[in-house]
């Protein structure tokens, strides 16, 4: 696997930590938009399992 030079050019490993998780969740977004046709149920649980996610993340809550 290449190193991200964003990763390579961190200078602690919180940065490197940041940058990976960064990574990780754009790897994981690309695979939702690109995932080719799915069904209406399928699109329901990815779109709720982002919203999760960013519930989680960002501590939003609906009003």
């Amino acid at each position: 696997m290449m190193i991200d030079p964003a990763v390579e050019a961190a200078h602690t490993d919180d940065e490197i930590a940041e940058l990976e998780e960064r990574l990780a969740w754009l790897r994981r977004y690309r695979a939702l938009c690109v995932g080719g046709p799915v069904s209406l149920e399928e699109w329901e649980q990815r779109v709720a399992m982002v919203e999760g996610v960013i519930q989680c993340r960002y501590g939003q809550q609906d009003d």
